[in-house]
């Protein structure tokens, strides 16, 4: 009895990491799921009288051959990414997506999913993405300064450098990006 109790414990335990090592992030568009990545950030910067720093997550999911690229702007609760975004890849290639209507706002969140084709995603897929510009719109107000064109660049994270060159002391910043080819590779092969 005590063998067979100790078999039980090994297979749920076998279970368990076998189902939780083959887990994956899931995308939703209605009652239908699809694999996805993980997170990428871009971040706008705009200066003025204020400086803003504006934030867009995006991330891939899968639809077979073709794919998905979903975009939400961080922190902006009436603020939804609409129109056309174009995409700056690192090797100079551009890919412009077009507006398909495909939009949701759950838990004061929206999202905007743009379709990649094949061959774009070959070309994700070579290449990092440096910018993509896009464009934002207030959903529920008649007018929103927040409105208008923002360029995001992919950003991982700033730190700060310190250079004691000639026993001087200046603070440079210097910026890593997240590897969406990676993302990208990951999620089609």
């Amino acid at each position: 009895m005590n063998n067979i109790k100790l078999k039980i414990s090994f297979l749920s335990i076998f279970c368990f990491i076998v189902f939780e090592g083959n887990s994956q992030n899931l995308f939703f568009i209605g009652e239908k799921s699809y694999p996805s990545s993980e997170n990428f950030n871009l971040v706008s910067q705009t200066e003025g009288q204020l400086y803003i720093e504006k934030k867009v997550n995006g991330f891939f999911a899968k639809d077979g051959e073709d794919g998905f690229l979903i975009l939400s702007p961080e922190n902006e609760s009436q603020m939804m990414i609409k129109g056309k975004i174009i995409i700056y890849l690192e090797d100079g290639t551009i890919i412009n997506c077009l507006d398909r209507g495909i939009y949701d706002r759950v838990n004061q969140k929206s999202t905007t999913v743009y379709r990649l084709n094949n061959l774009e995603l070959q070309k994700l897929k070579k290449s990092d993405i440096h910018s993509i510009r896009y464009t934002l719109k207030c959903t529920n107000c008649t007018f929103s300064s927040d409105e208008g064109d923002y360029i995001g660049r992919n950003i991982l994270k700033s730190s700060f450098l310190f250079n004691y060159h000639n026993s001087q002391n200046s603070n440079q910043t210097k910026s890593t990006k997240y590897s969406t080819i990676n993302l990208v590779n990951t999620l089609f092969n």
